[in-house]
C-alpha cells in the first residue's frame, strides 16, 4: 500500500464498517452489524477503495470475498479495534463500560455458562452490549484464530493452532438413560456397550471427542449404524428422554433432570469421563474488555 496514502481512508469508522462486511461476507449482513443501510454501507466500502486505490473485495450474487489486499487490511483492521479497546480502557476509570463485549462458546457452554457469568460480570461493571457467538469448539477456536472474537471458551480436547488453551472449570460427562422403563437392556459394564444405542454429539463437539476417545481406548466401541447424533446437549437430552438411547452429557447441563428423576446416570464399570472447560486465548494478549472480562471469570471460578 502507498505510503502517501490520505489517513482519512482510515478512520475508524470506516474501518469496523469494512470489518463487518469481510467478517460477515455480504454487504447486507454486515450492515445489520453495525446498524446502517445496505446503500450507505456499500457507499463506504466503495469510498474506502477509491482512497486505497485498489479493489477490497470480489463481488458475487452469493456476497463478497477479500481480495489478496482486502485480507491483509483486514488484519490490521482486527489489530486496531483491539488497539481501540485497550486504550479505552487504560485511561478510563475501572467502572466505565467500554462496549461490546465480543465472546465465542461452544453450545454446552454457551447454554449452561456464559449466561450467568456474563451476568454477574454485568453487575460488577455495570450494563453495556455484549455479543456471544456459539458453535462447536472447532469453530469457537477459528473464530479466535482468524480474529473474528477476543476471547473463547469451549470443551473438550482440542488441536488448536496459534491459539493456546488455558483450563477454566472442570466438569464430568455421564452416561445417562431415561428413569421410566427402556427398550433396551441398560450397560453395566463398558464391554456391553456395544449392544446399546448411543446417542452421539456431531463429531466436531469436544463432548463428543472426550466419550469417543475413552470409549474407543477402553473398548474399541466406534459410531454403529443403529446409533443416533444430534448437534446439541439439549436434543440429546430430550432424546434420552424418549428413550432412544443412552447419552453422554456434561454433569453441569442435567442438574435439574437428575434432581427431579427424569433422567438416571449410569455407573459404567471401567469409565470415566473427566474433562475441563477451557478459554482459547490468541498467541497475542487479551486486552481490554476481553481481558476484564477473563480476569472475573478466573477469580470467580468454582
Amino acid at each position: 500500500m502507498s505510503a502517501t496514502m490520505p489517513q482519512s481512508a482510515f478512520d475508524s469508522r470506516r474501518l469496523s464498517i469494512f470489518r463487518a462486511v469481510a467478517e460477515a461476507g455480504s454487504i447486507s449482513a454486515g450492515a445489520r452489524r453495525v446498524f446502517l443501510s445496505q446503500p450507505a454501507t456499500s457507499a463506504q466500502i466503495q469510498q474506502l477503495e477509491q482512497k486505497v486505490g485498489r479493489a477490497l473485495f470480489e463481488r458475487s450474487a452469493r456476497g463478497v470475498r477479500l481480495t489478496a489486499a482486502g485480507a491483509e487490511l483486514l488484519d490490521y483492521a482486527r489489530r486496531v479495534e483491539a488497539l481501540l479497546q485497550e486504550a479505552a480502557a487504560a485511561v478510563m476509570p475501572e467502572k466505565a463500560p467500554v462496549g461490546p463485549l465480543i465472546l465465542a462458546a461452544s453450545t454446552t457452554i454457551a447454554t449452561y455458562i456464559m449466561p450467568q457469568l456474563i451476568a454477574d460480570f454485568l453487575k460488577s461493571v455495570g450494563h453495556f452490549s455484549v455479543r456471544l457467538k456459539v458453535g462447536n469448539s472447532t469453530q469457537v477456536i477459528e473464530w479466535v484464530e482468524q480474529g473474528t472474537v477476543p476471547l473463547g471458551l469451549v470443551e473438550g480436547p482440542s488441536d488448536q493452532g496459534r491459539s493456546r488453551l488455558e483450563p477454566y472449570l472442570d466438569d464430568e460427562i455421564v452416561a445417562v438413560v431415561a428413569a421410566r422403563p427402556q427398550k433396551f437392556c441398560l450397560p453395566k459394564n463398558a464391554a456391553a456397550l456395544d449392544e446399546t444405542p448411543i446417542i452421539w454429539r456431531e463429531s466436531s463437539s469436544g463432548t463428543r471427542k472426550v466419550v469417543e476417545r475413552a470409549l474407543r481406548e477402553n473398548t474399541g466401541r466406534r459410531p454403529a449404524p443403529l446409533d443416533l447424533e444430534f448437534g446439541s446437549t439439549g436434543a440429546i437430552k430430550e432424546a434420552v428422554l424418549l428413550g432412544l438411547g443412552v447419552g453422554f452429557l456434561p454433569r453441569r447441563a442435567i442438574q435439574a433432570e437428575l434432581a427431579e428423576r427424569q433422567i438416571v446416570a449410569l455407573e459404567i464399570d471401567g469409565l470415566c469421563f473427566q474433562r475441563n472447560y477451557s478459554w482459547v486465548i490468541p498467541g497475542r494478549d487479551l486486552s481490554g474488555l476481553a481481558q476484564r472480562f477473563h480476569r472475573f471469570a478466573m477469580r470467580g471460578r468454582v
